[in-house]
């Protein structure tokens, strides 16, 4: 509890009470989520409002801990409307809703790490979601990593910049022969529909470092990654990766070609890889 009668005398650093601090407070639950399913393990929040929570031990159609995701929508009276996504391909024990993350023009991405495709458990997956323009969404695009391997967990962390790239992490992903090292992907949009994938590794990784356990990155080109195993004179910590211009260059390609002409001059958001 904070408190304006107790200001510090070494600091004189003024502390308020919450009332004071937050103007409102709605809690938002849904009665579609199961008692145990952990809605807003993860949530994220875009600029238009719109608010996407994981729930990823629901059991939708009693697939137990399939996982699900709900949407919420601000109205103009102050309320919102949900709207919940499942797997269409979501087995029992996939956690779909691990991660998420929301653009501003609606596109959700949701991560399933312990989803198991094409028989490699718990490798991982990540699904796309776009707005129809009817209050729905479309069928979800899968992606999953072209060198999945056993326990990757792709989608360890999941980011999106407007221009509909999509970084994620597998922070279980053995690479470089390392056990657990971690790794990204980033995925482009095509013309197509479809996304390219690059893959990056830290270029000091060791194993057991989960790099890919995090992620966030800016407009202006800085990819903020985190290893949350790795030591660094017995500390943990974290990675900034820039990206070669030869890299630059190549991904601002794949980018301006996947895009209309109205689009083509959205920023890139990639790097090159370095440390600080």
């Amino acid at each position: 509890m904070f408190d304006t009668g107790n200001i510090s005398s070494g600091n004189h650093t003024p502390v308020f009470l919450d009332s004071e601090l937050i103007s409102d407070f709605i809690k938002l639950t849904s009665g579609q989520i199961v008692q145990t399913g952990q809605l807003g393990n993860a949530v994220a929040i875009n600029g238009n409002g719109v608010i996407v929570a994981g729930a990823r031990d629901d059991a939708p159609d009693s697939s137990y801990q399939a996982g699900s995701v709900l949407i919420f929508t601000p109205l103009e009276d102050g309320t919102y409307v949900e709207h919940q996504l499942i797997a269409p391909d979501g087995v029992a024990g996939d956690h779909f809703g691990d991660s998420v993350t929301i653009a501003d023009d609606g596109t959700v991405v949701v991560s399933a790490t312990i989803a198991s495709p094409d028989g490699n458990s718990e490798s991982g997956a990540v699904y796309v979601y776009k707005p129809d323009g009817n209050g729905d969404y479309t069928v979800p695009i899968k992606l999953v990593a072209s060198d999945a391997t056993q326990l990757d967990n792709l989608g360890s962390s999941v980011a999106i910049n407007e221009s509909g790239q999509i970084i994620v992490g597998a922070a279980g992903d053995d690479a470089n022969g390392d056990l657990g090292a971690g790794s990204i992907y980033i995925y482009t949009p095509e013309a197509s529909g479809d996304y390219s994938e690059i893959k990056l590794t830290a270029p000091e990784g060791e194993g057991l470092a989960n790099f890919g356990s995090s992620i966030s990155f800016n407009e202006s080109g800085l990819i903020v990654v985190g290893a949350k195993g790795e030591l660094n004179d017995t500390a943990h910590y974290m990675s900034i990766i820039r990206l070669s211009m030869d890299m630059q260059i190549l991904l601002s390609w794949m980018l301006l070609n996947s895009q209309s002409e109205t689009n083509s001059e959205r920023p890139l958001l990639l790097t090159k890889m370095g440390k600080y």
